[in-house]
């Protein structure tokens, strides 16, 4: 596992404190969260959306487009994080 560590510096407050936040982050797990995903399968799984389906089903494709609730890394939180930790090193 990759350790974030701290360089003492002089002036550099908040660089250290998201840097300790983020080894806290880190060593706790980062945050998941549910995200909307659409897509079109030929499987059922989710929510049909049946206006986006239409065509489709209209020229007699066996697809329909799907929304799933997917469980992920990938949330706005940990993308803020990563692009700060980004601009400071």
């Amino acid at each position: 596992m990759r350790k974030f560590w701290i360089e003492e510096r002089s002036g550099s407050t908040l660089e250290d404190y998201v840097l300790r936040e983020a080894e806290i982050l880190h060593s706790r797990g980062f945050v998941k969260n549910y995200i909307e995903k659409q897509e079109v399968t030929n499987r059922l799984g989710g929510r049909i959306m049946i206006n986006e389906s239409i065509p489709y089903l209209i020229s007699k494709k066996p697809l329909l487009n799907c929304e799933k609730d997917e469980y992920s890394f990938d949330i706005l939180l940990n993308q803020v994080m990563k692009v700060t930790l980004q601009s400071i090193c």
